[in-house]
């Protein structure tokens, strides 16, 4: 009997696949697409993959610290309740502290000093993870092979989750370079898209430099410091507002903090206590015209 056949592709969503949503390695690529700067091409993924793991749990968690510290940074980073307790087996039961042996897994202990700055008040289980991690870490630097102390110098220097998504993936770059299990394409999408997001920060600092010069409070006010880059480095600090397509958001955010400082420069600097009376009675009372009765430096 002949029968027809329909010739289906096969699935993408293979065998292997599905199993590698609960393994380290997934946990690993997130971590280093979001380092590289790169995680915003990819938020549908990422939030997939960490749902699922969220949901069904890491078969490593509370068994292997390295895995346990990368499943509960990155949930926590992306807002999923994730309790401190995945820890709690790689405390001693009698006397508390954590167990001697984890300072044999750096990788694990260098993430678990980041995953504690995602704690809440409270947790005292991350406080004490904290200030065990930033101690060991210190006593063990120079023992470290070149790139691990690399690595561990950068956390304690300032924390990743204090640090600016865009400063933070230029650093990351460079250090993937010289991971030997790094992925090549994944290196050369993160240096294109570094290069295309720096030319777009490029011209939007050209656009604040010629806004601020067509306002004439430069020359009106030369008084005032000229903090253009770092009001758009504070604009870029903001969560979102560093990724490519939250231009307009920038642009507003920057103006307004030059904007604040050029009042700061005027409190601070150059008005007499008699002028900033005045200019407050006009920020105070808009429909009110004290202004006339300021001196004017032209």
């Amino acid at each position: 009997m002949e029968r027809w056949l329909a010739n289906y592709k096969a699935t993408i969503w293979d065998d292997d696949f599905l199993h590698s949503l609960n393994s380290k390695h997934t946990l690993e690529l997130i971590d280093a697409v979001q380092r590289l700067g790169i995680g915003y091409h990819l938020e549908k993924e990422i939030e997939d993959a960490l749902d699922c793991i969220g949901k069904k749990g890491n078969e490593l968690v509370g068994k292997d610290m390295y895995a346990t510290a990368l499943y509960f940074k990155l949930l926590r980073q992306h807002g999923y309740d994730v309790s401190q307790d995945v820890f709690k087996s790689f405390q001693n039961k009698v006397g508390g502290g954590f167990k001697a042996c984890i300072t044999d897994d750096i990788k694990g202990m260098l993430n678990l000093y980041e995953a504690s700055f995602h704690a809440i008040h409270g947790e005292d289980v991350l406080d004490e993870a904290q200030e065990y991690t930033r101690r060991t870490l210190k006593a063990i630097q120079g023992n470290l092979d070149p790139q691990m102390a690399k690595q561990v110098n950068h956390a304690l220097e300032l924390p990743l989750h204090w640090r600016l998504p865009r400063m933070e993936a230029r650093w990351s770059i460079e250090n993937y370079n010289n991971i030997g299990d790094m992925d090549p394409l994944l290196l050369y999408l993160a240096k294109l898209d570094f290069n295309v997001v720096q030319a777009i920060h490029r011209q939007e600092i050209i656009n604040m430099s010629r806004w601020w010069k067509s306002t004439g409070l430069s020359d009106a006010l030369p008084y005032v410091r000229d903090k253009l880059v770092e009001c758009y480095l504070f604009a870029c600090g903001f969560n979102s507002a560093n990724l490519p397509n939250y231009g307009y958001c920038r642009k507003h955010l920057r103006k307004g903090n030059q904007l604040v400082t050029a009042i700061d420069d005027i409190y601070d600097v150059y008005g007499s206590l008699d002028e900033v009376r005045l200019f407050s009675e006009a920020v105070e009372r808009p429909y009110h015209n004290p202004l006339s009765q300021l001196i004017v430096v032209h």
